[in-house]
């Protein structure tokens, strides 16, 4: 079956647990512990390769390229930080279809300006988000863009002291 498919099977019947790996030796012991996916946050990724916060370093052809040596190593699906889609709408595009061949079973995609301020980080000021309409072009443009009608398009919604998500 394929990941995506896994991915929305498991949504629909129950709570999913994914947990974070950044390259494929952590994915694989993920794996054999258990749990239903794998996700590939930014924070973590950016730490394990470059020692860095998460401050937006890696492009997203790199994050791409160690998405796909995961997902080749694994057989569970993995959500991937999409960041803001790594620019606007048409950028949108390119990260969908570009995580999409990398074997990933979905992303999220924010609702904030470029560069994206990790809200983990200490003293971080409040992210500075993008206009609805804006948003909804991104969205509009990321659910056209997948050719897997079953790759997960998840949205955060920075509203303050919550985020919220929606499916598509």
């Amino acid at each position: 079956m394929k990941k995506t498919i896994l991915l929305r099977k498991a949504i629909n019947e129950r709570t999913v647990y994914a947990i974070g790996a950044q390259d494929p030796f952590y994915a694989r012991i993920v794996e054999k512990a258990g749990f239903d996916a794998i996700y590939l946050g930014s924070y973590a990724l950016e730490a394990r390769f470059l020692g860095r916060p998460d401050l937006e370093y890696l492009t997203k052809i790199e994050w791409s390229m160690i998405a796909a040596n995961i997902a080749r190593a694994i057989d569970i699906p993995i959500i991937a930080d999409g960041e803001q889609g790594f620019g606007n709408a048409i950028h949108v595009i390119d990260t969908v279809r570009r995580f999409e061949q990398a074997g990933v079973a979905g992303i999220h995609i924010d609702d904030q300006l470029m560069p994206g301020i990790c809200p983990f980080l200490p003293s971080t000021p409040l992210n500075r988000l993008i206009s609805t309409e804006e948003m909804c072009g991104k969205i509009k443009a990321a659910v056209e863009a997948r050719g897997d009608p079953d790759f997960l398009i998840i949205v955060a919604y920075y509203i303050r002291p919550r985020i919220l998500f929606s499916l598509f």
